[in-house]
């Protein structure tokens, strides 16, 4: 597939490439491993081993540790309560550090949502959970999206998002800011997570460009998933090195030549460094702009299954220098 650069770049953004790579070019030769610098740890997200942890909690925990995972993500509570994850992980060398939680969609019983009026139940849950962050992986939606997602899944999102206005994502944007205030006086940090529908174009700009705009960083960051971005048709280096400072963490996720460029929550995902993604690049300019989460997730479905999927994307991250 072919990947376009970010378009619109000001001088702005130019200088503070610039001044960005003049970072990169001063740090230490790589003689050692991306992740054996000291400077982060490879974690894993567990939306593609969901059925795994709900039905065997201390198993995949230690499958993921015996790989070399060491950081977790959550997709909510995986059926569990807040406690019993964090004491698995804990049994298994692993730190549960982050826990997208949705704005309105609740996966399971034990699922809290950012909609709440009261959140105090879900920072006590998240505090339980051990994590300082906090992800919210989809829009605000409208009743009538939420009523067909639960109908026709992942489609009924995608269909109802490639309607949204600019107000729509403006609404998104007051949310996240209005969350993102109440949680940082708990000690939380807010972050929001794309998948490809956030680049449509929309009255001429797009939804990722309204909330980087419209959101206050002091109040809210990114979680950018990489597939996501290419699977738009965006260059995520691009992305990344367009947007300093907002970017808190990354799905490391690759995704095949074969995808053909959508906003429609399409992609044919690959193991890591299987795909298109020149991950060596990306990974060093995010260390340079101050990424400090790096999850490995691959969208389904799998060439085997989803544990030889993360185990083949953690082999290739060992080697990225």
């Amino acid at each position: 597939m072919t990947i376009k650069k970010h378009v619109g770049l000001s001088r702005r953004d130019t200088l503070a490439g610039g001044v960005l790579a003049g970072i990169a070019a001063a740090l230490p030769a790589r003689a050692a491993t991306f992740f054996g610098q000291g400077h982060a740890v490879p974690g894993v997200q567990l939306y593609p081993l969901s059925d795994a942890v709900t039905k065997d909690l201390d198993g995949t925990f230690a499958r993921l540790a015996a790989m070399g995972y060491r950081a977790v993500e959550t997709a909510g509570f995986h059926g569990k309560r807040p406690h019993e994850l964090k004491a698995a992980a804990d049994r298994a060398g692993l730190t549960i550090v982050s826990a997208h939680i949705q704005a309105q969609l609740r996966m399971a019983p034990t699922d809290r949502a950012l909609v709440d009026a009261d959140l105090a139940a879900l920072v006590d849950d998240l505090h339980a959970l051990g994590v300082k962050n906090v992800v919210m992986p989809l829009p605000l939606l409208s009743d009538e999206i939420v009523s067909t997602i639960q109908t026709q899944g992942f489609a009924g999102l995608t269909g109802g998002v490639a309607a949204f206005t600019v107000a729509d994502w403006q609404r998104s944007a007051a949310f996240l800011n209005q969350r993102g205030e109440v949680l940082r006086g708990a000690g939380l940090a807010l972050s929001y997570h794309n998948h490809n529908m956030e680049f449509a174009p929309v009255a001429g700009t797009m939804g990722w460009d309204v909330l980087m705009r419209e959101t206050d960083p002091a109040l809210v960051g990114f979680e950018m998933d990489v597939g996501w971005v290419a699977a738009a048709g965006r260059d995520p280096v691009a992305v990344l090195r367009h947007n300093p400072g907002r970017v808190r963490m990354l799905h490391v996720k690759d995704i095949a030549p074969s995808t053909k460029p959508n906003f429609a929550g399409q992609q044919v995902s690959a193991p890591v460094g299987k795909g298109v993604v020149p991950w060596p690049e990306l990974l060093h300019l995010a260390r340079a702009q101050g990424v400090t989460g790096y999850f490995v997730e691959q969208e389904p479905p799998f060439a085997t299954d989803a544990f030889d999927a993360m185990a083949q994307s953690i082999a290739y991250l060992k080697g990225v220098k």
